[in-house]
């Protein structure tokens, strides 16, 4: 036993003197680089870059009024209450917002809007908008999609 001991750590050494790289070393750095951020931690962090590369962030369009409505009133329903406010509000956005110097973002996922978000203009002078909706479908929130790309900062 001690032989085969013997013939593994030549055996070693010589592949060590042998490669460009120290073997040693870069598993000492592996396991510090581990230690600041697990594998799994990476390979989410990763998805989450890819997944994020298929989300798109665009103005407002009429087409997309039943999805602004719809997520808005999931979310509101979820964690508040509908109020008369916010049904005209999604009912209307081009009055209620747009048309008072507003502004609606809508997050598409691979297309599919999944985040929104309304910003109405404030008159106020330390802040020019309020954030007055925003929605992120469950479907997002159970994957995450927007956690890297903060999509007006509510999604």
């Amino acid at each position: 036993m001690r032989i085969q001991h013997k013939d593994v750590g030549n055996a070693v050494e010589t592949l060590i003197n042998e490669a460009t790289n120290n073997l040693w070393e870069a598993i000492e750095e592996w396991e510090f680089l581990l230690g600041q951020k697990s594998l799994l931690k990476r390979v989410q962090e990763q998805k989450k870059i890819r997944e994020s590369k298929n989300v798109k962030i665009v103005s407002y369009k009429p087409e997309y009024q039943s999805a602004f409505k719809s997520l808005n009133e999931e979310w509101i329903s979820t964690y508040f209450e509908m109020e008369p406010a916010d049904y005209k509000a999604l009912d209307h956005p081009k009055e209620y917002i747009l048309d008072n110097s507003g502004q609606i973002f809508i997050a598409l996922y691979n297309d599919e809007p999944l985040g929104v978000c309304a910003l109405v203009k404030m008159e106020d002078h330390h802040y020019d908008f309020e954030m007055a909706k925003m929605a992120v479908s469950p479907k997002a929130q159970k994957h995450r999609l927007f956690d890297r790309i903060g999509c007006c900062a509510c999604c």
